[in-house]
């Protein structure tokens, strides 16, 4: 479920985050799969879950990124492992391949956050990377000196707003092209 939503909030909460063990819900039942009952990740979260989930993002940035009040946008909603994910990103945009996200685990029963994962280790170790050198080549010329190596290949794809998969075509090519001077290479050799 999408949700575009900026946190934001006047106080924090001063106490310590107690992560908890989160214990997956691994395979289905025989009684459950011939019984055809619905696994708990199918169900859509609904309006009232969603406004609990938002206020367990919000208690929980407030308890541990307590300074961040405006920075974090929560992205997505989405029931994973008996659990409800959401995955938050930062407001700020430094035009790096990645950005800074978190996912937070909230409990569904009680609607507290009991576990999250942060990039921000792995953002820490590839900052030495330098940024691209100048580009000098338009996109429209790159594409020309590509095109003949371009595949086509069919895959399904979820889409959100049909709650479906649908056949799509995934384009790809053993060849991309340096931006700096318009060289192609193979990108087996990077």
């Amino acid at each position: 479920m999408k949700i575009n939503k900026m946190i934001t909030w006047q106080t924090p909460i001063d106490k310590p985050f107690e992560r908890h063990e989160i214990n997956i819900i691994q395979g289905v039942m025989e009684e459950q799969a011939f019984s055809r009952e619905a696994h708990p990740d199918g169900f859509p979260i609904t309006e009232d879950e969603q406004g609990k989930c938002s206020l367990a993002v919000e208690d929980f940035l407030r308890c541990v990124f307590s300074e961040d009040t405006g920075k974090w946008v929560l992205k997505t909603l989405h029931r994973d492992n008996g659990f409800i994910h959401a995955s938050l990103k930062t407001d700020e945009q430094d035009f790096r391949v990645f950005q800074r996200k978190l996912l937070i685990i909230i409990d569904p029963n009680s609607f507290q956050a009991v576990n999250y994962m942060d990039n921000e280790s792995l953002l820490e170790m590839i900052q030495h990377v330098q940024a691209p050198e100048k580009i000098t080549i338009h996109k429209q010329e790159a594409f020309e000196k590509i095109r003949g190596t371009i595949e086509l290949k069919p895959v399904y794809v979820y889409d959100l707003k049909q709650d479906k998969y649908i056949l799509c075509r995934k384009m790809d090519s053993k060849y991309g092209v340096n931006a700096s001077n318009g060289d192609m290479v193979s990108l087996d050799d990077l």
